[in-house]
């Protein structure tokens, strides 16, 4: 018989991570082996992904030579737990500060609770 450290059933889906399974047997006498702990180690080797982003195209704010825009971070999946999605621009200003007039870059990063990092996005 096997008993998972889990408590789950031999047969249900094996976490991220290490799970032992303890492995008994007793003949028909009453003698028991002594027990044998299998370890089961799955990975996490899929990084997430940062859904599509659009550029931002707006005219300056009156009176200024720049624009307040609302930053939205986009979305990240991934087949066990993601983080936030975090940017950081070009000109290493918050998101949040006013944009000038011309071209900033928004680099969008985000890595999984295994440590797999995505393919950075760049929002323009």
């Amino acid at each position: 018989n096997g008993t998972r450290d889990d408590n789950q059933p031999l047969d249900a889906e094996y976490p991220v991570g290490t799970t032992n399974i303890t492995w008994t047997v007793t003949d028909d006498n009453g003698n028991e082996a002594l027990p044998v702990i299998q370890t089961i180690t799955v990975t996490d080797d899929q990084a997430p992904v940062i859904a599509a982003v659009e550029a931002i195209n707006t005219t300056a704010d009156a009176d200024t030579c720049g624009a307040m825009i609302e930053i939205v971070p986009p979305t990240a999946t991934d087949n066990c737990t993601v983080g936030n999605v975090n940017g950081t621009r070009d000109d290493n200003l918050p998101l949040d500060a006013e944009y000038p007039v011309g071209t900033t870059n928004i680099t969008w990063i985000v890595t999984d609770d295994n440590g797999n990092e995505a393919e950075p996005v760049i929002q323009t």
